[in-house]
């Protein structure tokens, strides 16, 4: 029974920190993967992939919202990562003239305004329409990577229940191009609980080395 318990720790230890150790998943062409996750008491948000607009219309340039993020209801979806650019016209608009790019499992939050941001600004926009706003001088197919950090928040206060940790969820899919988010856990909450199961293992196996010598004894 003993043997069994800590042949069953060892497997959870091993399962657990090789999840940790995964490197970022690969990302697909079309694909802007948005990992978020909690860093002390703020939330941070890394977004890397490509978005291709072969099928998209090239609209007139269009104003920034600010450095902010928000997604609303399937169907009528709006999504913006990017610095400050609110009124400066820098943003060029791609757009379908038809559909919703509402992805399967779209739901609704609400982060707010940023503290620090980095790397490529975009929007994507569903509704009557679906639209791809992205930086002045972006071409098709470039990457499209970056870091928002929002001070102050957390993961469960932002999206609650909507999105679990290591579950791929996607928020945006034109059949061509998908938006995917996941939750990963915060390395420095992870690695105690790594340790903790560490010593419970330790602690069976101290407890089990005297019922052996007694055995091997008789």
């Amino acid at each position: 029974m003993t043997n069994t318990i800590s042949l069953r720790l060892r497997l959870a230890i091993l399962a657990f920190a090789s999840l940790l150790a995964l490197p970022p998943t690969a990302v697909d062409a079309g694909t802007i993967a948005v990992t978020w996750e909690n860093v002390g008491s703020d939330l941070k948000a890394s977004w890397t992939g490509t978005f291709d607009i072969s099928g998209y219309n090239t609209g007139a340039n269009v104003n920034g919202n600010g450095v902010a993020s928000s997604l609303g209801n399937p169907g009528a979806s709006l999504f913006f990562m990017e610095a400050n650019v609110s009124g400066t016209g820098n943003l060029t608009n791609y757009n379908i003239t038809s559909g919703s790019a509402a992805g399967a499992d779209n739901f609704s939050f609400n982060t707010g305004s940023t503290t620090t941001f980095s790397g490529t600004s975009f929007e994507l926009v569903t509704g009557s329409g679906t639209g791809f706003n992205v930086e002045n001088g972006w071409q098709n197919n470039d990457p499209v990577t970056g870091t928002a950090t929002w001070t102050s928040t957390s993961l469960s206060a932002v999206f609650g229940s909507n999105l679990p940790l290591f579950v791929s969820k996607t928020m945006f899919d034109d059949g061509t191009n998908t938006v995917t988010f996941q939750a990963v856990p915060e390395p420095s909450a992870a690695l105690p609980a790594l340790g903790g199961a560490a010593t419970v293992l330790w602690q069976v196996s101290r407890r089990k080395r005297p019922v052996a010598q007694a055995v091997a004894s008789r």
